[in-house]
């Protein structure tokens, strides 16, 4: 008797745990914001995700305008001035992603808290947009050669999910990046790789089916 309340008492908690939704929810959202690296710039993404109740599984892919570390725009900055170069050039690094996370919500209310955590891949293009005479581009990337590649990237993040209809939904969303990029930030040859990093804040409007 003893050992079937038990079982009735844990089959009670998982159905109240899940009873909101019962089944499975799919969304399509589209999310645009701000990234801030070594410039504040724009990026956007769109997602397909999938909502079993307080977890939910989604597929992203965007566009990063410009995800540049710190330590190159600071690189390129101190090769002009050491080069006595009037010209002033601005290094780039857009970068396409796609990415696979999970997300923690809480499956009811107006308003709903969650975290998450990604993996995926970006392809960084870094970009000199003025070609100085005497700069190669590899002095700025570092001793890498400036090509575009994929690179391995991580996300961690948190917000705040808005139910405004039945079926629609606005995210705001913090989000922290990591993309394990090949180039360097200085020609110190230890360093084989470099964090590129970038905080990101973003909207989302999301309607579910």
């Amino acid at each position: 008797m003893m050992r079937q309340g038990l079982r009735s008492g844990l089959v009670a908690a998982a159905v109240m745990m899940f009873a909101a939704p019962a089944v499975a929810q799919v969304h399509l959202q589209i999310n645009g914001g701000m990234t801030r690296a070594a410039r504040d710039d724009r990026f956007v993404s769109g997602e397909l995700g999938v909502r079993l109740g307080f977890f939910e599984i989604d597929g992203e892919v965007g566009r990063f305008n410009d995800v540049l570390p710190d330590g190159i725009a600071d690189q390129l900055t101190r090769l002009l001035n050491d080069r006595g170069l009037g010209v002033q050039a601005k290094a780039t690094l857009p970068a396409t992603y796609a990415l696979a996370s999970v997300r923690l919500i809480s499956p009811s209310g107006i308003v709903r808290p969650f975290i998450s955590g990604g993996y995926g891949v970006a392809r960084v293009e870094p970009r000199l947009d003025v070609d100085i005479s005497g700069l190669p581009v590899s002095d700025v990337f570092g001793i890498a050669v400036a090509k575009q590649e994929n690179d391995q990237m991580v996300t961690a993040g948190a917000g705040l999910r808005f139910a405004v209809a039945p079926r629609v939904h606005i995210d705001a969303t913090y989000r922290y990046v990591w993309i394990f990029s090949d180039f360097r930030a200085d020609t110190n040859i230890d360093n084989d790789r470099v964090l590129t990093s970038a905080h990101t804040l973003s909207a989302g409007l999301g309607v579910r089916f």
